[in-house]
């Protein structure tokens, strides 16, 4: 995923054959299903890797329960369409949002996104990608929405769709579960807990397909917009 990420962000090569699949898989049937909210009860989730799990990461360890308010999740990521629509709504309506444009982005007859070395028309139903936390915050703000929790997306992830398009920001900052205790890879989880790390969950069009999982906690500064990284809304 790290060397997708750099040839994504580089430019200059085209896109590998393996991951051209792997995007059109992500991409299958996110167009043609309803989007709307998904509500639940206010309750308690047990986040986290249950023991005697196959591997997971150290950041991941243990199940233990959290309790959340009622939340209405939306079922799908936010789209490419819809992100355009809020740029060219812009603040107060006047299409200037030069801090929200996606990396990757341009306007040149309408909206483009380079995808690896080919600048291409959006794909309105697709995830918008390349976002970044504090740009995610400003749409929400816009559209009246917010992100979810790790908590509200961990409990809802049986019946989001359109997962595995785009890491998808949460509201969460990246922090150790009761009990954690640093696995072999020392470096992997315990240096960037503290709060300058936002948690993402999902997985991306660029993630083996064996690594993803309910329980995986991806976490990057919110400035970062490189990854395939997307978001989805809950309602106020």
């Amino acid at each position: 995923e790290a060397f997708a990420i750099r040839r994504q962000y580089l430019g200059d090569l085209p896109m590998a054959t393996g991951l051209q699949a792997l995007a059109g898989a992500g991409l299958q049937g996110h167009a043609v299903e309803k989007r709307m909210d998904i509500g639940f009860p206010a309750g308690v989730h047990k986040q986290g890797a249950a023991r005697r799990s196959s591997f997971v990461f150290d950041n991941e360890k243990w199940a233990h329960d959290v309790a959340h308010a009622a939340f209405a999740i939306a079922s799908h990521p936010v789209t490419q369409g819809e992100y355009a629509a809020f740029l060219d709504a812009g603040p107060g309506g006047n299409g200037n949002n030069g801090n929200s444009t996606p990396l990757n982005w341009r306007k040149h007859d309408g909206w483009q996104q380079r995808v690896f070395d080919t600048w291409q028309p959006l794909v309105p139903d697709a995830p918008v990608a390349h976002v970044n936390a504090l740009q995610a915050e400003t749409y929400c703000a816009w559209a009246g929405r917010r992100l979810p929790t790790e908590t509200e997306w961990e409990a809802a992830q049986p019946q989001l769709r359109g997962q595995g398009a785009v890491w998808e920001w949460t509201a969460t900052p990246f922090a150790p579960y009761p009990g954690f205790s640093i696995d072999p890879y020392e470096e992997y989880s315990a240096p960037w807990f503290g709060g300058a790390f936002r948690v993402l969950r999902g997985g991306s069009v660029a993630t083996v397909p064996r690594n993803l999982r309910r329980t995986w906690r991806n976490f990057y500064t919110p400035s970062r917009g490189d990854m395939f990284c997307g978001f989805r809304t809950c309602a106020l």
